[in-house]
């Protein structure tokens, strides 16, 4: 959405979160609170889950709760605190990179974007080249 009178509120709005870093510190507090919420819930389904299993036990001992805690702390925790600097940017080492690794981003697959694309008008214009190259005879790459 450019510049249009429609995008601008959204374009005022992205800009004041990239600039003011009051904006910032309630950022990282509301993903400090859903990331706590949602580890909250892991281990609570965890015990009931447990608890199904062991039909006989009404509690869960300490160390099966600390168990449970590590594991939602390994799939929740490192989303759970951005590491910003002075300046309220986050580092780059911090952020996630899916789990490559440098040595495996050059042997992953690269997504080729070159071709035509699904829109209606590409394939309009597609469907009408390919009719002229029929009827000539001769090739056209696009």
């Amino acid at each position: 959405m450019a510049k249009s009178l429609r995008a601008s509120s959204t374009i005022k709005a992205k800009a004041f979160r990239k600039n003011n870093l009051e904006y910032q510190k309630y950022a990282d507090s509301r993903v400090l609170r859903i990331s706590e919420k949602l580890k909250q819930n892991y281990i609570n389904e965890k015990v009931k889950k447990y608890l199904k299993e062991h039909e006989g036990l009404e509690t869960v001992d300490e160390d099966i709760m600390a168990q449970f805690a590590a594991e939602a702390e390994k799939l929740i925790g490192s989303k759970s605190q951005p590491r910003v600097d002075g300046n309220g940017a986050q580092d780059i080492d911090s952020m996630d990179t899916d789990g490559a690794t440098d040595g495996d981003k050059s042997a992953a697959k690269s997504i080729s974007t070159s071709g035509w694309r699904d829109a209606r008008h590409l394939n309009y214009r597609k469907a009408k080249k390919m009719k002229k190259s029929k009827k000539r005879g001769s090739f056209t790459k696009f």
